[in-house]
């Protein structure tokens, strides 16, 4: 039998996920007609090594393929949320600029 050799941050993280000490972690992604960057988006957070997130993609009511690109991700990986609306500058209403 091969014993296998951890290091202190690989213990840490198997013991929290074995008993569900990992905090979730909430990315919020706010889109609009962000179909060229969306894909690399995803991918990029998703690949990351800490595992218990949702990523929370508000589509601000895309003319473009955003929201297809969002659902085909979201059919294969469950922490990805799309939640769509109509235009209404979710940047300024995440930062409270109404400028």
């Amino acid at each position: 039998m091969r014993i296998q050799s951890l290091t202190r941050n690989e213990k840490y993280y198997r013991l929290a996920t074995l008993t569900n000490l990992t905090p979730l972690v909430s990315v919020i992604i706010p889109a609009y007609n962000a179909e060229k960057f969306m894909l690399k988006t995803l991918e990029s957070v998703l690949s990351q090594t800490y595992k218990n997130i949702e990523v929370l993609v508000i589509d601000d009511g895309s003319q473009d393929k955003t929201a297809e690109i969002v659902k085909s991700i979201a059919q294969k990986d469950s922490r990805v949320i799309l939640l769509q609306q109509q235009n209404v500058r979710v940047r300024y209403w995440l930062t409270g600029n109404q400028k």
